[in-house]
């Protein structure tokens, strides 16, 4: 699945695109000449070893176990590309088969897929448009989402439908002394199956962002940033009105973005964000916000990438939200033309707010994972590879007897190939 979010270019070395099936038409009918540039099916399989799949705790006090299993994972997809002008038109699709040789009945074994189109249009040097749309039809593994650190093994895993859209206008270039940038983005979230659970989950918000941006020196800007969302929630929860979730935010940024060298880039911002509730009973939050993002590159076949993040995340606990801070550190390298490997370390620490119907509970988790992968390119089409991931949770949640459901380790150890019929 792509990320779909003109807010979210807190994203490692990628310019964020939005999809949007619908340009090629729209090209088309403007009288533009529409060529096909490239289309690309391709294949991916996996065979995966995940020693605690429903990411619990082996605990004889909370009468959980930990399960391993093999899962085995199939990702056929085909992503086709048009041209016209100086316009770029993309449109794709993919599916993802997963089968666990431990399941019982096939309880955990999951059919997901995406359908995603996106438009870029450059009107001059200084007008440039994106347009996207993304559907997803998904599952959350169990031991995620309405089902951490319950230990379900009866129960199939919650499976849900995703639309995300967005549109996003820039005014001015990049070199040029200033820039604005106006984006609109739109997220419907709905859930198909346990319903007795996950209907309070679904949601959708619309989110608007304003920036402006001025040069101080070559390939240097400060900039500021609003950012105003709207989240609103399907179904009351079972307490009624007054402790509805659904809320405003508001976010403020100033900032700098440079590009030092051509071997370092970065983008730094810094500021306040706010979040109010409808529901009378429950308590409005605001804090200190940052998104940081740096890239150096020292060599053309050796990356480092550092980033930091502060912000509030919707919760599918009975928590109002999540404060949550992200640091993450990659390192990709080329060792040849065929040999490349990627090692990473991310640590988080969510704070989650007040749980109204349970006061006295109070939760800060903090999960640490790292890990690395190495790949060997056969041909310009075949890619073999391998991966390992280690994961550790720590929550401060306890139960009455201290015991402390929510937390596990893991190792995820994966053997994969894909193919891509160029």
């Amino acid at each position: 699945a792509q990320d779909i979010c003109f807010n979210c270019d807190f994203k490692k070395g990628k310019q964020v695109n939005i999809k949007l099936s619908a340009a090629v038409l729209a090209a088309s009918l403007s009288g533009a000449s529409v060529v096909w540039a490239d289309i690309v099916p391709s294949v991916e399989v996996e065979a995966q070893y995940n020693d605690n799949i429903y990411a619990s705790e082996d605990s004889v006090a909370l009468g959980t176990k930990q399960v391993e299993s093999w899962v085995y994972v199939v990702r056929p997809g085909v992503d086709a590309v048009f041209e016209s002008g100086a316009n770029t038109y993309n449109v794709g699709a993919s599916l993802e088969q997963g089968l666990y040789e431990t399941s019982k009945n096939g309880s955990d074994d999951y059919l997901d897929s995406s359908l995603y189109g996106s438009a870029m249009f450059e009107f001059d040097a200084s007008n440039h448009l994106e347009a996207g749309v993304e559907f997803n039809s998904a599952h959350d593994e169990r031991g995620s989402g309405s089902t951490v650190g319950a230990g379900l093994t009866n129960r199939h895993p919650d499976k849900y439908d995703e639309l995300n859209a967005g549109v996003k206008y820039t005014l001015g270039s990049k070199d040029a002394m200033g820039r604005m940038e106006v984006s609109l983005d739109h997220m419907d979230k709905d859930y198909k199956n346990n319903t007795a659970i996950t209907r309070f989950l679904d949601r959708d918000h619309n989110e608007i962002r304003l920036a402006g941006y001025f040069q101080v020196m070559p390939k240097t800007s400060v900039f500021v940033e609003g950012r105003h969302k709207e989240i609103e929630y399907d179904n009351l929860p079972a307490a009624g009105k007054a402790f509805s979730k659904d809320s405003d935010e508001d976010r403020y940024f100033v900032g700098v973005e440079w590009e030092a060298t051509a071997k370092t880039t970065g983008t730094v911002r810094l500021g306040r964000q706010d979040k109010d509730f409808d529901g009378s009973s429950l308590k409005d939050y605001d804090s200190a916000a940052w998104e940081v993002e740096l890239v150096w590159q020292p060599r053309s076949y050796s990356t480092f990438y550092l980033a930091a993040q502060r912000g509030t995340d919707e919760s599918s606990s009975s928590a109002t939200f999540i404060d949550a801070k992200t640091y993450t550190f990659n390192w990709d390298h080329d060792w040849s033309e065929r040999v490349s490997s990627s090692m990473f370390y991310v640590y988080t620490d969510e704070e989650y707010g007040a749980q109204p119907l349970i006061p006295l509970v109070k939760r800060d988790d903090k999960t640490d994972m790292f890990g690395g992968s190495v790949n060997y390119q056969m041909s310009e089409d075949l890619k073999l590879y391998t991966s390992y991931r280690y994961e550790d949770k720590d929550s401060s949640r306890k139960t009455a007897v201290g015991a402390k459901p929510l937390d596990y380790d893991r190792n995820v150890l994966t053997f994969g190939l894909s193919y891509a019929f160029k």
